[in-house]
């Protein structure tokens, strides 16, 4: 049952053991049932409903569309007599939302109020060292599974919503990125059978593009039908996936191959190409064309960034050249209106 911290916690805990018990006996006691229940089983899974539609971290089982549909055909029987198939179904309802209060630590001083806030403190496995140096080799992508992993997997709990949405955008973004390394495999290969190319500076790009392509084939085999997934089967999954000893710094890095090693790809092959002109135009159009791309990629990189993101001046500096120029010329647009 996990652990009780007062006797109100072990009565909500019997009374998850008592729906259930009514869930498959409903025919014994539906005359002895008052039609009350369902009229309070509505109100809340209304509140819960509401806090879900309010709220990103909300405790409530039931997502927004699955509580619209559970009051639609619970509103059926409102009025109704309460006969055993109601009663059955409801049951189950209440069964739910109690088991959700006992996790959540309903009504004790220390509840859980939101998702990602841990009703107790939890231990957390972090290796700072090696998590940048993780994140410096593969491009910062890995810092961002290890949140996401983090807020999913909270008191050893996963709520299926937040799981399947996770897992789907993952999922997508390793086929999607299957079509894109094949493509830099395929224009490395080709730009090292240009004239005056060498052989040997494809072989960089190759094996990052093939990297990529061979861990997002794994995953994808390993990960098939996880986006059906249930939250026990979810929350198992972490479980067995989280190390006593890493956290989840090594299931991040692991998802993060397929995107990182893509980039590295690209990155070489831009490498490569810069090399050709540089035997076929000189190093001066090469350094000069390494150079634009290399400002075009650092402008990109942080004029799309937080300003608290990056503290530094050149940065800075960039950034407020931008802003100057955006506000003069939306100055002279108006001038020009006027």
């Amino acid at each position: 049952m996990g652990m009780l911290v007062s006797d109100s916690h072990l009565d909500t805990a019997l009374e998850r053991l008592y729906w259930v018990h009514v869930e498959f006996f409903p025919m014994h006691v539906c005359a002895q049932m008052t039609p009350l229940i369902l009229d309070k089983l509505i109100s809340v899974i209304c509140h819960g409903m509401t806090d879900r539609m309010t709220s990103r971290t909300s405790t409530f089982p039931y997502t927004e569309e699955k509580c619209d549909q559970l009051l639609r055909a619970l509103s059926l029987r409102r009025g109704e007599p309460l006969d055993g198939h109601t009663l059955c179904f409801v049951a189950r309802l209440w069964g739910a939302i109690h088991n959700q209060r006992f996790m959540t630590y309903y009504g004790q001083e220390n509840a859980q109020l939101d998702r990602l806030h841990p009703p107790m403190s939890e231990d957390i496995v972090d290796r700072p060292g090696m998590r940048a140096l993780a994140n410096l080799a593969l491009w910062g992508i890995p810092n961002h599974h290890y949140t996401k992993l983090h807020d999913l997997f909270v008191h050893d709990q996963v709520y299926v919503d937040h799981w399947q949405a996770f897992i789907t955008a993952c999922i997508s973004e390793w086929r999607g990125l299957l079509v894109w390394a094949f493509s830099v495999l395929i224009a490395s290969i080709l730009i090292s059978m240009l004239p005056r190319a060498s052989l040997s500076s494809a072989m960089a790009p190759v094996i990052a593009a093939s990297s990529s392509i061979l861990s997002g084939s794994i995953l994808l085999l390993r990960h098939h039908g996880f986006e059906d997934a249930t939250a026990s089967f979810a929350a198992s999954f972490l479980r067995t996936a989280k190390s006593s000893d890493w956290g989840f710094l090594p299931l991040s890095v692991v998802y993060s191959m397929p995107k990182a090693m893509y980039l590295w790809s690209m990155g070489l092959m831009v490498a490569q190409f810069v090399f050709w002109i540089s035997r076929i135009a000189g190093v001066f159009w090469a350094l000069g064309g390494a150079g634009f791309l290399a400002l075009m990629g650092y402008s990109i990189f942080y004029f799309t960034s937080l300003e608290d993101d990056h503290p530094d001046p050149m940065a800075t500096m960039l950034r407020s050249h931008w802003q100057t120029f955006h506000s003069s010329s939306a100055e002279a647009t108006e001038t020009l209106t006027v």
